[in-house]
């Protein structure tokens, strides 16, 4: 009999040590706190991220004081910590997380998702605190939304008229049209079309056909670099240079420019070159009032007229000009050959070519070049266009687009009636979706039905009134494995105000779930072994002081738990039935300590040994265990 007791005993110490183990091997970091306010444990994941030890914040009063030293926050993470524990014991439901944002020892904050779990069995009167650290996930919520802002700001002031549009696929893979997302103020005033403009499709909005779609999309589909197209518009019969960019994920964005003004130029200049002499000064009045730039050169590139706005581009006044070539204002990073190109089968098309200004500054153009002949003389004439914003913008698109795709949180941009537009690389990586089979559906085809209706309306009446909202669901991969996301919805607006898009930031916990679950299961495993066994066990401090029993100890006392809780240990044995012989009693302190006493009836076993893996604590204390004899 005494060998099961004892092997009973080890199997308690094992478990014990087998729960501190599992919470020493953490990354997340965590606690214990008891009811009367006591730390009485940190992980090693928990002094790592915020620097305190044991010394340093013994009590919760403590922590709070050096985490939250603005007093009004304090005051507020206090209540509504302590409100939603209460609620969380009243109701039996799990504590409901809160996001704070707390201070380290050296100085830093840190933004934290705090939980908590009542113990049972030998941890009764226990609290286990997890403090998961989203300081990265917040820093890269806060880096997306600057780069919203700006890139916001500078799609907005831009003076082309600038679209992002979405491939719409067949079945085959091949694109069948495409979808207007999203356009910039100027568009409304440059760009040619009828109808509604954002959402509505290409055939539609411009009037192309299918063969059109058709021959755009064998164009483009291997493009790794912008193209330049010259359109006359089917509806108002305008003219427009347009520049797309390359498909990526299924997008890629249109540039408009209403080139009308200079085909006119350039038929006026075709005319004025058949008499050329009674219309020079037609010519240079043409040329003057245009905004763009305007040169002619002989076949060897020099120059032998620039208009005002040429000039104005470059720096350079007209009698210097006049004294160059058109290699004078080349950078030195662009090739020769882009001049030649405008004397060959190039010839009317537009060319990029990087210009040098007069002070040494460099800006990109778009140049259309062509040969014609003035006074029977072939000579190339070119209308430069300044185009560096619109690069510019190519690029800030180009490296935004690019941060939220390697991004290590799952981002998903829906329009303001949930459906998809974009999901990043992560989303696919953790739900198993490509973006071709959920572009156009709403999210809830990940749902596992455990969200409640009245919470998925909580969550669409907060962020249609433009607010965030944060939280958790529980959800279902492609292959119906389920999984954990802590989620972040939020509105994005325009100038206005108005929302256009929702953005949900979410991040996979399931990992983070399955850890509280092995840890609820062990101390709910050491609980059991704690009250099974036959053995009276008492936790006492060196005072004496009774801080647990198990049940076949209080089954001894005769006492009910709350009696005997907080009470002297001595006067609890002498409450016990005492019988049969004398056998010593010994009691083994920290200090090493030994105290010998004659129980009757008794035989009463002192350690210090096992405790420590069970409770952590300043205050000094010594498991007592007593078996009949």
């Amino acid at each position: 009999m005494r060998m099961k007791k004892r092997a009973s005993k080890k199997n308690s110490t094992a478990d014990e040590a087998k729960f501190r183990a599992t919470l020493d091997a953490s990354p997340v970091p965590m606690a214990l706190n008891d009811d009367a306010h006591n730390i009485t444990y940190l992980n090693p994941a928990f002094i790592q991220t915020f620097g305190y030890s044991l010394e340093d914040i013994p009590t919760l009063a403590d922590w709070w004081a050096r985490a939250y030293p603005d007093s009004d926050y304090r005051q507020w993470v206090v209540e509504t910590w302590q409100s939603r524990l209460e609620q969380a014991k009243q109701s039996g439901k799990p504590f409901s997380p809160m996001e704070i944002r707390a201070r380290c020892k050296n100085g830093m904050n840190r933004m934290i998702v705090a939980s908590a779990a009542s113990l049972k069995g030998s941890f009764e009167d226990n609290h286990l605190v997890v403090l998961q650290d989203i300081t990265p996930w917040k820093q890269m919520e806060e880096a997306l939304r600057a780069s919203e802002k700006k890139y916001q700001i500078l799609f907005d002031t831009l003076t082309d008229g600038i679209a992002l549009n979405e491939i719409i696929y067949n079945g085959q893979g091949e694109m069948i049209d495409y979808r207007v997302l999203e356009v910039n103020q100027a568009f409304y005033s440059i760009a040619d079309y009828k109808g509604v403009v954002v959402g509505n499709y290409a055939t539609k909005l411009y009037g192309l056909s299918q063969e059109a779609i058709k021959s755009f999309w064998h164009e483009h589909k291997t493009r790794t670099t912008p193209v330049l197209t010259e359109m006359l518009s089917p509806i108002k019969g305008r003219y427009y240079l347009i520049s797309t960019s390359p498909f990526v994920n299924g997008r890629f964005v249109t540039s408009f420019f209403d080139i009308t003004d200079r085909k006119l130029v350039e038929q006026e200049l075709v005319k004025a070159r058949e008499k050329a002499e009674e219309n020079e000064e037609k010519f240079k009045a043409i040329t003057n009032q245009t905004t763009e730039g305007i040169a002619l050169s002989d076949l060897d590139g020099n120059y032998l007229f620039v208009n005002p706005a040429f000039c104005e581009m470059t720096g350079y006044s007209e009698d210097e000009l006049l004294k160059m070539t058109v290699f004078d204002v080349k950078a030195k990073t662009q090739p020769h050959s882009s001049f030649f190109e405008s004397k060959s089968s190039r010839a009317g098309l537009p060319i990029e070519v990087n210009l040098k200004r007069k002070d040494g500054s460099e800006f990109f153009t778009e140049i259309i070049g062509n040969v014609i002949k003035i006074n029977n003389k072939d000579v190339v004439l070119g209308t430069v266009r300044d185009i560096s914003g619109r690069k510019l913008a190519e690029e800030r698109l180009r490296k935004l687009s690019q941060a939220v795709e390697r991004s290590q949180v799952s981002v998903v941009i829906t329009d303001v009636n949930g459906n998809i537009e974009y999901v990043n690389s992560k989303f696919v990586q953790v739900t198993g979706y490509t973006p071709a089979e959920v572009i156009g559906l709403n999210p809830r085809i990940l749902k596992s039905e455990e969200t409640t209706r009245e919470e998925y309306k909580r969550l669409w009446d907060t962020i249609t009134a433009g607010g965030e909202w944060r939280g958790e669901f529980h959800n279902r991969r492609k292959n119906g494995e389920l999984f954990w996301e802590s989620t972040l919805i939020s509105p994005v607006m325009d100038e206005t105000g108005r929302i256009t898009h929702f953005m949900a930031v979410k991040e996979d916990t399931t990992e983070r779930k399955q850890m509280l679950e092995a840890l609820r299961e062990s101390e709910s495993n050491l609980a059991a072994v704690f009250n099974a066994t036959n053995e009276a066990i008492f936790l006492m401090a060196v005072d004496h002081t009774l801080l647990a029993l198990n049940d076949a100890a209080l089954q001894r006392t005769g006492l009910p738990r709350e009696a005997a809780l907080g009470r002297k240990t001595y006067e609890i044995l002498h409450r016990m039935s005492l019988s049969g012989g004398s056998h010593l009693l010994t009691a083994r302190y920290p200090a090493e300590r030994r105290l010998n006493l004659k129980i009757t009836g008794t035989t009463i076993i002192w350690s210090t040994a096992c405790i420590q893996s069970l409770i952590r604590t300043e205050r000094p204390c010594v498991w007592l265990s007593i078996a009949a004899t």
